[in-house]
């Protein structure tokens, strides 16, 4: 079940889920346990027809007019792109705007437009050569996962045993 970090917390509270991987942030979450999992950059993302594909840096006022897909209102990835218009005081065309991540990564892949993407979700495009990311002057957005769970929540065997693996599998991959 994909849910926003809110939502994620909620379960959590309500003991609807036994555990969530949550994106850190300035949460109020005393009543849980949080286990560090991994930090991910959120770049530019662009076609590799794009005219950018070929550039590591591009400096914020290029993308003034630049075709955007953006993820809807709410969203960590919203917030980063508001702040980034706002901050540098640019206008691109936002040409739609989705809930669904991997859409929005797929419109990029096809040439349809630009997005700020996680760079861990975008590994496999990057790797394929079907997407290109890049850093945006000036631009440091990053987000830290962890996972959480309640205090009074009893760690089952089989929990214990997923937690541990997804520490390993963290410990492989610094």
């Amino acid at each position: 079940m994909v849910l926003h970090t809110g939502e994620i917390l909620r379960s959590l509270r309500r003991d609807e889920l036994d555990l969530g991987l949550i994106i850190y942030g300035d949460h109020n979450i005393p009543d849980l346990v949080s286990i560090p999992m991994l930090t991910d950059r959120v770049l530019l993302g662009c076609g590799n027809e794009h005219e950018f594909a070929s550039r590591t840096t591009i400096l914020p006022e290029e993308l003034n007019g630049q075709p955007f897909i953006l993820r809807q209102r709410g969203s960590m990835m919203r917030e980063y792109y508001d702040s980034l218009i706002g901050t540098y005081d640019i206008r691109p065309k936002v040409l739609w705007t989705t809930s669904d991540a991997l859409a929005q990564k797929n419109a990029v892949v096809t040439n349809q437009g630009l997005a700020l993407l996680s760079s861990c979700y975008s590994e496999q495009e990057v790797h394929d050569h079907r997407l290109h990311l890049l850093e945006v002057s000036g631009m440091n957005f990053s987000r830290r996962f962890e996972l959480a769970y309640h205090k009074r929540k009893y760690v089952y065997p089989e929990l214990r045993n997923f937690i541990s693996i997804c520490q390993d599998y963290r410990k492989k991959i610094e």
